[in-house]
């Protein structure tokens, strides 16, 4: 037993240490391996209780927060829900893969193995990252973006997201759409665990938002009982179970120093990209996109858009906004059937009569490599100027009023 405790003090510790110093030379094992043994066999901080000493100090538990997309089952644990950001305003991100976009370069999907670390990522360099930046040049405070959206998540997951968020009444929510990502895998039915969708019968089956949640919820059924996208059954009660008062375990101080190592490790001393960009001409060739006259709808009947007005309602109802956009798609700059559905066809129709904002962003006209590095998906660079045309285009259709000081 003490062994294991050892192998697991010295595997978090060098990882601290590994993080903090960026070095993985003996010298860091065999400190790791020091300090290990110290609070092991030293301290012994594994029999040692700190929840008196928590109690007396009225903390009730450790929760560790993430600009992360933290899981389906765990978003209390993103940042959103930091008692820090209180009373700060939010604008609250969702989507997939390209409104997260947290890769500052192409190695978030295409890991470089010649650089240490093989994927330069960081929170920073996503589009919510670089509203934040703006905002700071611009020495807004009282606002802060918070990145929401999920690789790889189509719109079921989102409604489910959005659902939990609802509680903190953010001021605006934007929705960042790959068209059509949003209908992928019959809307991500299948992704949501079947005792997650309680929450979404209950929310979106209020009285405001019921008739379009049925009918939503109703095709995706239908399109389920023919594909392997399934989709749970109706719970009849939906209701959540009422919070009950549970005794906390005991805690000790090597949770404390757990803790501890995960909040040092989380700051990183430097809050930005652990590396300069760089930019990967093997990642896709970009020959000029084709014109494209016909319209390949997979949403013909807007069975599944209708979603959006469920977030759309809700808003409504606490006093803030919903803004959606068409994300920039290389190959979609000369889809003019698309376009025109967007902008002035069947889309824009159902997003004027829902009096949805909007805009087309499409066609934004993205350097390839550098902007962006396989068309949909951008770097730091393409994701600061799509922040800020988002940021222009909200000030400019009065959804938000920045005041610079």
């Amino acid at each position: 037993m003490g062994a294991l405790i050892l192998n697991t003090a010295y595997s978090k510790i060098k990882t601290l240490f590994r993080d903090l110093f960026f070095n993985t030379s003996p010298v860091i094992h065999f400190a790791a391996l020091a300090v290990a043994i110290l609070l092991v066999f030293g301290l012994k901080i594994q029999d040692m209780n700190a929840k008196n000493i928590f109690d007396k100090m009225g903390i009730q538990q450790i929760t560790h927060y993430t600009p992360y997309y933290p899981g389906l089952e765990t978003l209390d644990t993103h940042e959103i829900f930091n008692p820090i950001y209180k009373n700060t305003k939010k604008i609250l991100f969702i989507g997939a893969s390209a409104t997260d976009s947290i890769g500052c370069d192409a190695t978030w999907g295409n890991p470089d193995e010649t650089r240490t670390p093989k994927h330069n990522a960081h929170y920073t360099c996503s589009i919510p990252g670089q509203v934040n930046k703006i905002l700071k040049e611009r020495g807004i405070t009282e606002w802060r973006a918070f990145n929401l959206a999920r690789n790889g998540s189509p719109l079921v997951p989102m409604l489910y997201t959005y659902a939990k968020i609802m509680e903190l009444k953010p001021e605006l929510v934007i929705f960042g759409e790959t068209f059509a990502s949003y209908t992928a895998a019959n809307a991500g039915s299948a992704l949501l665990p079947s005792e997650l969708y309680p929450v979404l019968d209950k929310v979106y089956g209020a009285p405001m938002t019921a008739e379009t949640w049925k009918s939503f919820r109703q095709h995706i059924s239908n399109v389920a009982s023919k594909t392997p996208f399934l989709v749970p059954a109706v719970v009849k009660n939906s209701a959540q179970p009422a919070n009950k008062n549970i005794t906390q375990p005991d805690l000790s101080l090597n949770d404390l120093l757990t803790s501890i190592f995960f909040e040092i490790r989380s700051l990183n001393f430097i809050k930005a990209q652990p590396l300069p960009v760089k930019f990967y001409t093997n990642i896709r060739d970009f020959p000029e996109p084709p014109v494209v006259r016909v319209f390949s709808n997979p949403d013909p009947d807007l069975k599944y858009f209708q979603g959006f007005t469920l977030i759309q309602k809700n808003q409504e109802a606490l006093g803030g906004q919903f803004y959606l956009y068409f994300a920039p798609q290389y190959d979609g700059r000369r889809n003019y059937a698309a376009l025109d559905s967007f902008r002035k066809g069947l889309f824009a129709k159902y997003l004027h009569k829902h009096k949805i904002p909007y805009s087309v962003f499409t066609d934004m006209p993205l350097e390839p490599i550098t902007e962006t590095y396989d068309g949909t998906h951008q770097t730091v660079f393409g994701n600061h100027k799509i922040a800020t045309a988002i940021l222009k285009d909200l000030e400019a259709k009065s959804i938000l009023k920045l005041e610079t000081p």
